[in-house]
């Protein structure tokens, strides 16, 4: 830690500190940085463990997609969602779910096909779609659902 004095004060010099840290130390938390970076522009990937904290305790929108990894269109829809999520940050958290392994929390929502995305507000469901949705498509989708939600309004 560098300590500088300014005025009458002592204050930490952020950056000086930073180049004195030992190099693991800094590729941990240069990748920390990056992992969170990714997570708020990107898509994140939630399991069974994790649905409860990301999807459900969550405020505001959130979308789930339901995928499997052998699914072609599920592919397709990943990366509409990797285009689009940058453009929703913000507005709408874009999680996914491999249904094939979460098992779980793909039979709790009754997911029958895939890909199947599930859209929910304040923990609750408020739209479930199955089938793959183009870039323009989804960006409209959401838009609209966040401005929705916006003014209070989250029914179908």
């Amino acid at each position: 830690m560098v300590l500088v004095k300014d005025g009458g004060t002592w204050k930490v010099d952020l950056a000086r500190s930073y180049e004195a840290w030992p190099a693991p130390l800094k590729a941990l938390l240069d990748s920390q940085l990056q992992s969170a970076k990714k997570a708020a522009m990107g898509v994140l990937e939630v399991t069974d463990a994790s649905f409860e904290e990301q999807v459900l305790q969550a405020q505001g929108l959130v979308l789930v997609d339901f995928k499997a990894d052998w699914c072609p269109w599920c592919v397709k829809e990943r990366v509409v969602l990797k285009a689009v999520a940058p453009q929703v940050v913000g507005k709408c958290k874009i999680c996914s779910l491999d249904a094939e392994v979460n098992t779980d929390t793909a039979g709790k929502y009754e997911v029958n096909a895939y890909p199947t995305l599930i859209l929910f507000y304040n923990g609750q469901v408020v739209e479930k779609r199955e089938g793959y949705l183009e870039n323009a498509a989804m960006l409209g989708w959401l838009n609209w659902r966040a401005q929705n939600a916006q003014q209070g309004q989250t029914d179908q």
